[in-house]
């Protein structure tokens, strides 16, 4: 998985880390299938 920020190392702290975390728990995790097929499981 992949995060995004435009916030550079030095400046990335406990805050911003909080924010990937839950930007990260809020995915869909569909494991290769597209929405439809993973709602039919």
């Amino acid at each position: 998985e992949l995060y995004f920020t435009d916030i550079k190392w030095p400046d990335f702290r406990r805050d911003q880390f909080l924010e990937a975390l839950e930007e990260y728990a809020g995915r869909q995790r569909r494991f290769g299938k597209t929405g439809a097929q993973a709602e039919t499981v």
